[in-house]
């Protein structure tokens, strides 16, 4: 068996390969080189931040990027992002990003269409969630908003109007 010393302390351990590469210092070492790089990376992004939903104070986490929101506004967000009442910001910033439109522009759509989808009508209250914004995917140009069974329905037969004028024939054979 292989022997090898630390880096750091010069202790003599066995050698083990980790991640395929040899052991260059002793677990005990190996540890508190983590634990330093951790404190440090902590201490360049700040130890707190001040939630943006709520405001309230907490501890900055040690890896990846910074914290924006406490974990129970967080977990708010993360539930509520496509449902009936979330934070505004990151619906607005969706819709824009993902069709180009902005919040006003989606309430002057739904005030348009009565409030109801585009296709069945079903009212936007008696779901749980907002209408999609239904939009060509060839152009991007938006066409309406609509329920997400008649926004799926439509997307199934990949918004070609052939295969649905097929599909009202077959349904209308069928009855």
């Amino acid at each position: 068996m292989r022997q090898y010393a630390c880096e750091d302390c010069g202790a003599i351990g066995v050698q083990t390969s980790v991640r395929g590469r040899p052991r260059k210092y002793c677990p005990k070492c190996a540890q508190e080189r983590i634990s330093a790089r951790n404190k440090a990376a902590k201490s360049i992004r700040g130890a707190t931040f001040n939630c943006e939903e709520c405001g309230t104070i907490g501890d900055q986490a040690s890896r990846g990027r910074p914290r924006k929101y406490c974990p129970e506004c967080s977990k708010k967000l993360r539930h509520s992002s496509d449902r009936v009442n979330p934070s505004k910001a990151i619906y607005t910033a969706h819709i824009k990003r993902a069709y180009g439109i902005t919040a006003r522009e989606y309430e002057a759509m739904l005030e348009r269409q009565g409030g109801r989808c585009a296709i069945c009508a079903i009212p936007s209250e008696s779901s749980k969630r907002r209408l999609a914004v239904d939009h060509c995917h060839r152009t991007g140009r938006v066409r309406g908003l609509l329920c997400g069974l008649c926004n799926t329905a439509i997307g199934k037969l990949k918004d070609d109007p052939v295969l649905l004028l097929k599909a009202v024939s077959y349904l209308e054979r069928g009855t």
